[in-house]
């Protein structure tokens, strides 16, 4: 990757936005139309819907969601902003955390478990009158370890599991990820 490019790009559509190094850049879909705030945006793949790219993975946009792309060697790359204050974040290492790496200070374990598309540990964080819901999901696309978190209000977290779902199960490891990259153009 060179210097002073992002290490994150929304595509569909038969556009690319690329965030702008060095600016706050947030990205987000209204309708069927990207709205792209301190981005480049140019000619990409042709798809019929917006995706998130990085050089080790990529993941559908969710709808409602902002995506506010971090430094470039930042873990996550990119956070997803949504309604209530949720986020998503999905951070990416050599091999899979141990289930004690996920409780952080202040935080309460509530459950754990294993689904169908990734195993999951969840804590409750009290921040002032807030209370908070941290669900992790790991899972393993290839080889590559992933761990994917909403941090959502808990009396509103329900609503945000099917977009945690839609995530996870969206997550992207090609094989030839790093050699791909950046997104090649279609078109003329």
């Amino acid at each position: 990757m060179s210097e002073g490019r992002s290490a994150v790009v929304v595509c569909g559509f038969g556009l690319r936005a690329t965030p702008i190094h060095g600016a706050p850049s947030r990205l987000y879909v209204e309708g069927e139309a990207l709205i792209a705030e301190h981005a480049k945006v140019e000619l990409g793949p042709s798809s019929s819907a917006w995706r998130i790219e990085t050089p080790a993975y990529r993941v559908p946009l969710p709808s409602g969601w902002t995506v506010r792309v971090g430094e470039p060697a930042a873990n996550p790359l990119f956070e997803l902003l949504g309604p209530d204050e949720a986020s998503i974040g999905i951070r990416t290492s050599r091999r899979m955390p141990s289930i004690e790496a996920f409780e952080g200070p202040g935080q309460v374990f509530r459950d754990v478990g294993q689904l169908e598309r990734a195993g999951y540990i969840e804590f409750e964080e009290q921040d002032g009158a807030r209370t908070w819901l941290l669900r992790h999901e790991q899972l393993h696309r290839g080889t590559s370890p992933f761990v994917v978190t909403l941090r959502a209000p808990i009396e509103r977290a329900s609503a945000h599991l099917a977009t945690l779902a839609m995530v996870v199960e969206g997550l992207e490891a090609p094989a030839s990820a790093a050699s791909a990259w950046p997104p090649r153009q279609s078109g003329p």
